[in-house]
């Protein structure tokens, strides 16, 4: 649904009305770099070294937190799975002759042979984590935009092509980089390709917003982390993940996410989710009045949504 803009008078109150607790959230953001944790560690590796690091490997170390399954072998049996697609690829993408045509083969393998699908019925608080982390998907043959791009980045890695994310509000896809074009890849759309200009019509961004949040930027290895850290933070936090992170730690992995992308509004909401399943309210409270105050007039949510959100965390943190 498309919400309407915010008044400016209404996010100024926002950000005159953080609470103290807000400074303290932003040292417990940077502390989390820091963390005696294998994430933390993670992450700090990632930040210090992007290339060393696959998207498989990636997707795979974070999926571990939330998927018993995705063990030693599960994840073995995973990367034999992306081995052989990137095999099936390997002859129609020598066959195309254009950008637009080598996206079309990889679509036709995904959404044709295989019948992946968009799951477009979830409601908010009611995700489930299966249909973002790229080996459940391939199971489940459902997945959402995060889902999809680590698929096509997975992939992409393995046949040496030119794919970057990028965000848009909400909202992860993906960018052909290329000598001739660039084209950016709708996955929830079966894979669609737009212009860079077509693409960006869709959101009807201000040139501010768009700078402000970042969006339309290619986004590498640390930024795809982030995407997968909130995953994990958000799918604990509001209990849909099948073994959830402890409120320690789905906390840590929401200060993470937020210390890789502090411009994503999303990144706040899900700290702010975190720390209420962890019972601590008044950060909560701080980290959803942040993400107000990011959030861009084009988000999907209503106004009544964030309003009703906001008085949730403003009750529970006056108890």
């Amino acid at each position: 649904m498309k919400s309407h803009p915010r008044s400016l008078a209404y996010t100024l109150l926002l950000l005159v009305s953080l609470p103290c607790v807000a400074v303290d959230l932003e040292t417990a953001i940077r502390e989390s770099w820091r963390a005696e944790d294998p994430i933390a560690q993670l992450a700090r590796e990632v930040r210090a070294s992007p290339q060393e690091f696959s998207y498989t490997e990636l997707a795979i170390r974070v999926s571990r937190e939330l998927f018993p399954e995705l063990d030693e072998n599960g994840g073995k049996a995973f990367k034999q799975e992306l081995d052989a697609l990137a095999e099936r690829l390997r002859k129609p993408l020598k066959k195309a002759r254009t950008t637009a045509d080598k996206a079309e083969a990889i679509a036709d393998l995904l959404y044709g042979e295989l019948g992946l699908r968009t799951e477009a019925n979830e409601k908010p608080m009611q995700e489930q984590p299966k249909h973002y982390f790229p080996h459940a998907v391939l199971n489940d043959k459902r997945g959402v935009c995060l889902g999809f791009s680590m698929i096509y980045l997975c992939l992409a890695e393995r046949l040496e092509l030119p794919l970057v994310a990028a965000h848009a509000p909400q909202h992860i896809y993906l960018k052909w980089l290329s000598g001739e074009e660039t084209i950016s890849i709708e996955t929830t759309r079966r894979g669609r390709t737009y212009s860079e200009s077509d693409f960006r019509d869709r959101y009807r961004l201000t040139e501010k917003e768009t700078k402000e949040n970042e969006y339309f930027t290619p986004a590498g290895r640390l930024a795809v982390l982030g995407d997968l850290l909130n995953g994990a933070a958000w799918f604990s936090s509001i209990g849909t993940a099948k073994r959830k992170l402890s409120p320690k730690r789905a906390v840590l992995f929401g200060q993470l996410c937020v210390a890789i992308g502090p411009k994503n509004y999303n990144n706040w909401d899900t700290l702010a989710q975190a720390y209420s399943y962890a019972g601590e309210h008044k950060a909560a409270l701080a980290a959803l009045e942040r993400t107000l105050a990011l959030r861009p007039s084009s988000s999907s949510q209503t106004e009544n949504f964030w309003q009703e959100r906001l008085e949730e965390f403003k009750k529970a943190a006056e108890q």
